[in-house]
């Protein structure tokens, strides 16, 4: 339905499933929206400890490089 209302050619859309960069960033998204929905869980939960702190910090700090290593290789057109 989308690409009917925005004229995406499926052509289009296909290739970007063939390129390695679009797997990684599925990654990295899936990562962080797994992140801050443990981020909110322990809002509402009131008892986070430092290292829960600790440990989101450092899955975001990671989804965030898999991101830019996803950019390089978009710009390098590999």
């Amino acid at each position: 339905m989308y690409l009917v209302i925005n004229n995406i050619d499926l052509y289009t859309s296909y290739t970007l499933l063939l390129m390695p960069h679009t797997y990684i960033e599925f990654l990295a998204y899936t990562i962080t929206l797994t992140t801050s929905l443990r981020i909110m869980f322990n809002l509402f939960r009131r008892k986070t400890e430092k290292a829960d702190i600790l440990i989101d910090v450092i899955i975001v700090l990671l989804s965030y490089l898999l991101l830019f290593i996803s950019s390089v290789i978009e710009s390098m057109g590999i």
